[in-house]
C-alpha cells in the first residue's frame, strides 16, 4: 500500500506479508518524494518476498498491485479474496494442488450467491495464478477451474422501455435538472457515469457532445471512461440539447449534472425510482435507459449493429451483439418474416 505523509509532504509504502512459519509481518518505509519512486521499490520489494515465501494472499496482493483500477474495484477484490478464497489464503501457492483447487470450486458453488458473481470469483482467483505463472514461474492449479452454467432461475429477460412508457415517467419528473438527465440516458444510451462526468466543455456546436470521462463515486470522483471505445462524440436530439444548454446557463461549476461535484450516484438512482413508482411504469433499473435505448435502435432495420455499438462506446461489435443478443434474434425473425411476405407478392 502506497500513502501519503500530509505532515512531511512525502510518500510512504507498507507491504503486509508473511514468514515461512505463516507469521504475519511487516515492511514500511518512508521518504519517498514521488508515488513513483514508492511504486517502484513496493515492486521491487515484493518481488523480493515472493521469491523466499509465496503464501496465495502475497501473491493476491502483489498481483493487484500491478493493476490500475479504481479504489472501488480495488476494495471489491480485496472482499472477494478474504470472503471466497480465505481457504488457500495462508497456503504456500507450491502446495496449492489441482485437487485442492477443485474441492475449493466446490465449496464456492454451494454459495448463496449468483452463477454470475461466482464465475467472476473463479475468474480472479484464476488471473491471481496466472500472473504467478507469468511472473515467478509459480504453479498453475487454477487450469481445472470451469465456469458455472446458469440455473434456468436465473435467466432474466432484459428489461427496457418504449418511448411511450418512457414518456409516461418523464411526464413526472418535474426537475429540470433530472429531467434532463433522464432524457440524455434515454435518448443517447449514455452510461451514468458518463453522463454525471459531463462538463459545460463537453457541448458541441450541431447538438453533439464529447464523451471522454467517467464518474462513479465520491470516493473514486472523475476517471477514464470503461474503454478506449467510449471516448466518443455522438449527436443528441434538439430538445435534450437545449435543456443541457439551459442547465448550463444556471450551473454554478463546470459540472453539468451538479455544478461544483456531480450529483452523486446514489441520489440519482434514488430519485428515479420514486418517480418511476409515482408515474406507474413498469420498474426498470437506471442502467436500463441505456438498453432501451439500444433496444429502440437494433429493432429499426434501417440502423446497423456497428453503428449502435460505436454509439454506445462498446470495445468491438461483438459485444453489443452479445448483450443484445435476443433484441437482434428478434429483430432478425421480424425481417426474416418480412422477407417471406414479400417474397409470395412474386
Amino acid at each position: 500500500m502506497i500513502g501519503y505523509d500530509e505532515v512531511r509532504k512525502t510518500y510512504f509504502v507498507l507491504i503486509e506479508y508473511r514468514d515461512q512459519n505463516g507469521k504475519r509481518l511487516q515492511k514500511k518505509k518512508r521518504g519517498f518524494t514521488t508515488k513513483r519512486e514508492a511504486r517502484a521499490w513496493e515492486n521491487e520489494t515484493r518481488d523480493k518476498l515472493c521469491r523466499n515465501v509465496m503464501d496465495f494472499r502475497t501473491l493476491a496482493t502483489t498481483y493487484f498491485a500491478t493493476l490500475e483500477v479504481t479504489r472501488s474495484t480495488h476494495d471489491l477484490r480485496m472482499r472477494r479474496l478474504d470472503t471466497y478464497m480465505s481457504l488457500l489464503l495462508d497456503q504456500d501457492v507450491r502446495d496449492i494442488t489441482k485437487p485442492i483447487m477443485q474441492e475449493w470450486r466446490v465449496w464456492l458453488s454451494e454459495q448463496d450467491i449468483s452463477s454470475t458473481t461466482k464465475n467472476n470469483i473463479l475468474t480472479l482467483c484464476k488471473s491471481i495464478f496466472r500472473f504467478g505463472f507469468q511472473a515467478y514461474g509459480l504453479p498453475d492449479p487454477a487450469v481445472v477451474l470451469r465456469p458455472f452454467k446458469k440455473k434456468p432461475t436465473e435467466v432474466k429477460t432484459m428489461q427496457v422501455w418504449t418511448i411511450d412508457e418512457f414518456n409516461q415517467f418523464i411526464f413526472v419528473v418535474d426537475n429540470p435538472v433530472y429531467h434532463a438527465l433522464f432524457r440524455l440516458l434515454f435518448w443517447t444510451g449514455m452510461r451514468r457515469g458518463e453522463a454525471l462526468a459531463l462538463t459545460r466543455d463537453d457541448l458541441l456546436p450541431n447538438n453533439q457532445i464529447s464523451i471522454n470521462k467517467s464518474f462513479r463515486r465520491r470516493i473514486d470522483g472523475i476517471g477514464p471512461t470503461k474503454n478506449a471505445a467510449s471516448v466518443r462524440t455522438i449527436t443528441v436530439d434538439e430538445l435534450t440539447y437545449r435543456e443541457l444548454e439551459a442547465i448550463c446557463a444556471h450551473a454554478e461549476g463546470p459540472y453539468i449534472f451538479g455544478g461544483k461535484q456531480p450529483i452523486s450516484t446514489q441520489t440519482v438512482n434514488q430519485l428515479f425510482d420514486r418517480k418511476v413508482a409515482l408515474a406507474g411504469v413498469k420498474r426498470i433499473r437506471l442502467h436500463d435507459l441505456r438498453h432501451s435505448h439500444a433496444s429502440i435502435l437494433l429493432n429499426d432495420p434501417t440502423i446497423s449493429v456497428a453503428a449502435v455499438s460505436a454509439r454506445l462506446g462498446h470495445s468491438n461489435v461483438a459485444t453489443t451483439m452479445k448483450v443484445y443478443t435476443h433484441v437482434i434474434d428478434k429483430a432478425t425473425k421480424s425481417l426474416n418474416d418480412k422477407i417471406a411476405s414479400m417474397s409470395k407478392i412474386q
